[in-house]
């Protein structure tokens, strides 16, 4: 076959297909075929109608489309029309089915088609709004009456041959009024094309908002941005004021002093796609307000709630953020304070690390706070507009701008600024400073919370907040010296895991405390800065500390490749590899208190150093810990055989007897296991509030050489003894137990819940 033959062929195959394709999709299925044959206009489309024209006597109405989505009632009166009723007289000729027909047309007159209680036609063709007669009349319908008897209605086909019986809703749509068929809406406004809106107030003041690509921006009274909510909302509620379709007035406006049109309460201009509209709002009468369009002669009514929607201050719109720009791209700070620049900028090393003043040149700063400072400034919001346009500098100095407190600046990588700021003073309460933008002359006021002194003093405020750092496996000493008494404590040589106190006693060490410590302070920061060199320590409590808290540590020293390898992989633990030498010693002298109260922060400095911070008072607790073991009773329950409690001339034992606990005083009997594991376990964990001394010959002082109660817990091999003595306050009791010469101090409430845990069938309990 030849090419030239094989082409041919396949474009009559391409043909041929098309045509299939196309005269298919155009065929109706059967049920489709019997439903367009009910249809008294089967092939109607409403989108090609441009002009409706329905006549009831010598009343005619004319809708007209004016452009795609827009139809206008022309008459009787030129107005808007509804766009929705349109649409619903259109569907009354799209879906009018045909209920039965009559093909005798002669006795027209009773049908009541001989004078039509309508006429109604229909244009569709090109449209162009300035020729209302472009197109051509397509369907015209003269509609008589109803059936007797029912709701179906009469109507005729202009030159048709036969009367039709349909629904009669097509009275009620032929029947709209004008009311009906205006449009209801005040505005026909699309939030996004809105370009400008203006408010004109009785009084004389006005507000004009612009909008700036994605922005709105203020520029009547004051050049300001906005707050984009707000003009929105603004925009919205005039997007959704509604007429009610009795509440259109008159067609007459030749009288406005009578509405009150002549001043106006308000005046809302809006623009939008180049095109202005302005509403006008006069007086209000039972909770509505007489409205009109500025160039329409209609007047209408509104709810009244519209002018308290629309009754705004010019710093009701205002933007009330400071600042907008993304945390996440800020990559510098730079904070003039006078002739001092502070430079902060985040680096690949570090988070953020100082670059001057020289001073500071390397020196880290503290991420939390810096996140802080930051996120204070993005977040920050005008609290108070102080004054706009304020061109007189010499006024400045009132709010403390004229030498600003600090000049702040973030920028972005690359440099490009992000935020500008002039920071003035505080407020007489110090919750609020004064601000400007820098290049504006607006003077606002900000909170100061997590910002001012941030500002106003960075190289305290931002810096690391650090003190101390090591690996708390390689402490070795630990020195607590305090007004009563000092603590010494160093690791076991025998068992790195474990310490020895050394002073005031030699014993092992209470791990618990010693460990909260010494963990707490490998990783020790301030928790703020207050000064540094300061002239007078007595300030703070520090020329004669309450408390001295001392470490010693060896230095570390960098692992290997192969040392890292094996850490890494845990084939083995690798203790941190130390220096030779003498250890590292840091000293921290804890002064006063802060203010008054049991959970403040003191006042703290580094021995040897020149800055005083605060710690926390949560530290301060570990630290004020007693390190001697506090345990009364130190054994374990598991092995316990025997238990007694003995107080007012009572006693009540058990004893482990046959695999079971067994009651043996002050009765023979058996008793719940778990009774007595309660009393066990109360007793294993017992601990002192704090130790009164170490030792003492004299025993009578604290009521022990005759306790009043006693517990004892017995071994395979040993006995635990606990002695109850007279009272140390009202909440605390003195205490011993025969394994050590310590006089301890127990909370009253141990013991009485040591005493409720036996048995309430215990004659004790009585």
């Amino acid at each position: 076959m030849k090419l030239k033959t094989t082409i041919i062929l396949l474009i009559v195959a391409v043909i041929g297909f098309a045509y299939v394709f196309l005269y298919e999709r155009k065929q109706f299925t059967t049920d489709q075929i019997v439903q367009r044959a009910g249809m008294v206009f089967p092939d109607f489309n409403p989108d090609r109608v441009n002009r409706i024209e329905i006549k009831k006597g010598d009343l005619v109405t004319l809708l007209e489309k004016t452009d795609k989505d827009t139809w206008t009632l022309q008459k009787p009166i030129n107005v808007k029309a509804d766009k929705a009723e349109v649409n619903s007289i259109l569907s009354e000729f799209q879906y009018m089915k045909k209920i039965s027909s009559i093909k005798d047309t002669s006795d027209l007159k009773s049908y009541g088609l001989e004078e039509p209680v309508f006429v109604a036609s229909l244009w569709t063709g090109a449209m162009e709004p300035t020729k209302a007669e472009q197109g051509k009349k397509e369907h015209t319908i003269y509609v008589g009456s109803k059936r007797a008897g029912g709701d179906e209605a009469y109507i005729r086909l202009e030159g048709g041959n036969e009367m039709l019986l349909v629904p009669g809703t097509i009275l009620d749509k032929f029947g709209k009024s004008v009311s009906d068929l205006r449009t209801k809406k005040v505005l026909d406004i699309e939030t996004e094309a809105v370009e400008k809106i203006e408010l004109q107030y009785a009084s004389g003041e006005a507000i004009s908002c612009v909008r700036k690509e994605n922005n709105w921006h203020l520029t009547k009274p004051v050049s300001d941005l906005c707050d984009n909510e707000m003009v929105v909302e603004i925009i919205n509620k005039l997007k959704n004021l509604k007429i009610d379709k009795n509440d259109f007035v008159t067609e007459d406006d030749s009288n406005l002093t009578k509405y009150g049109f002549d001043t106006p309460k308000i005046t809302v201009a809006i623009e939008q796609k180049g095109v202005a509209e302005t509403v006008i709002f006069g007086h209000s009468l039972d909770n509505k307000v007489y409205t009109k369009h500025k160039d329409a002669p209609s007047i209408f009514m509104i709810a009244e709630t519209v002018l308290a929607d629309l009754s705004k201050k010019p710093n009701d719109i205002r933007d009330r953020k400071v600042c907008r720009f993304e945390p996440l791209h800020v990559k510098k700070l730079n904070l003039k304070l006078g002739e001092t620049t502070v430079t902060i900028e985040k680096t690949k090393e570090y988070d953020w690390q100082f670059i001057s003043p020289p001073e500071a040149n390397g020196m880290l700063a503290d991420t939390d706070s810096l996140k802080g400072l930051i996120n204070a400034m993005q977040g920050m919001e005008i609290q108070n507009f102080v004054a706009d346009n304020q061109e007189d500098t010499s006024a400045l100095g009132g709010w403390g701008l004229d030498i600003p407190v600090a000049d702040v600046e973030i920028f972005k990588e690359g440099g490009e600024s992000l935020v500008h700021i002039q920071v003035g003073k505080k407020d007489e309460k110090g919750k609020l400073c004064y601000i400007r933008r820098s290049g504006e002359n607006s003077v606002f006021m900000v909170k100061t919370e997590d910002f001012y002194d941030r500002v106003s003093n960075p190289l305290l405020a931002l810096r690391d907040r650090l003190i101390i750092e090591y690996e708390k496996e390689i402490a070795e000493r630990l020195v607590i010296e305090k007004k009563d008494r000092t603590f010494v404590c160093e690791k076991s040589k025998d068992d790195p895991a474990k310490w020895m106190l050394i002073e005031p006693v030699k014993t092992a060490a209470d791990m618990i405390p010693v460990n909260n410590i010494i963990w707490g302070l490998a990783f020790f920061k301030a928790e703020s800065y207050v000064t540094q060199s300061p002239e007078n320590l007595s300030e703070f409590g520090l020329d004669n500390p309450t408390m001295k808290v001392t470490v010693s540590y060896k230095e570390t020293v960098e692992e290997t490749a192969a040392e890292r390898k094996k850490d890494t992989e845990g084939d083995i633990y690798l203790k941190p590899k130390t220096a030779e030498g003498p250890p590292v010693t840091k000293t921290l002298l804890i002064g006063k208190k802060v203010k008054q109260d049991e959970n403040a922060n003191s006042y703290a400095m580094l021995e040897g150093g020149d800055l005083v911070f605060e710690i926390g008072w949560t530290e301060l607790k570990d630290f004020e810990a007693e390190l001697a073991p506090t345990r009364l009773l130190p054994f374990d329950k598991a092995l316990a055989k025997a238990v007694s409690l003995t107080y007012n001339d009572k006693e009540v034992s058990y004893e482990f007897k046959r695999e079971t606990w067994e009651m043996v005083k002050p009765e023979s009997r058996d008793v719940d296991r778990r009774e007595v594991e309660v009393l066990t376990y109360t007793l294993e964990n017992l601990r002192a509030e704090a130790i009164e001394c170490y030792s003492t010959n004299d025993l009578a002082q604290f009521g022990l050489d005759n306790p009043w109660f006693k517990a004892s817990v017995g071994l395979e091999d040993k006995e635990y003894v606990l002695h109850v003595g007279k009272k140390a306050s009202d909440n605390t009791y003195y205490a011993k137990n025969t394994q050590s010469d310590f006089i301890y101090i127990v909370k009253a409430e141990d013991i009485d819940k040591l005493m409720g845990v036996e048995t309430t069938e215990s004659p004790a309990t009585n």
